[in-house]
């Protein structure tokens, strides 16, 4: 995992309470759901703006919040599906 976090430039890292997830926010302006575990992609969520002003992981490890800078307004995603809520 560490390998693939570093070939796409990486600026921030979230990671579920139980460990079974990582979203991670590229320099690319997607964020990239992972499995904590074996370390495989799950999901490419784009998030249209390569700057988010605030990330979390959801108390029970399902849902993804992120404040891009672009829009200010809170977005939510499935960590399970990849799709926004």
């Amino acid at each position: 995992l560490t390998l693939r976090l570093a070939k796409n430039d990486v600026l921030g890292i979230d990671i579920t309470p139980d460990g079974n997830r990582l979203v991670t926010a590229g320099g690319d302006g997607n964020f990239r759901v992972w499995d904590g575990k074996t370390g495989e992609q799950l999901h490419v969520v784009p998030a249209g703006d390569a700057r988010v002003a605030a990330s979390a992981v959801s108390q029970e490890g399902l849902l993804f919040a992120a404040v891009p800078q672009s829009t200010r307004q809170v977005v939510f995603w499935d960590l399970v599906t990849g799709k926004s809520v």
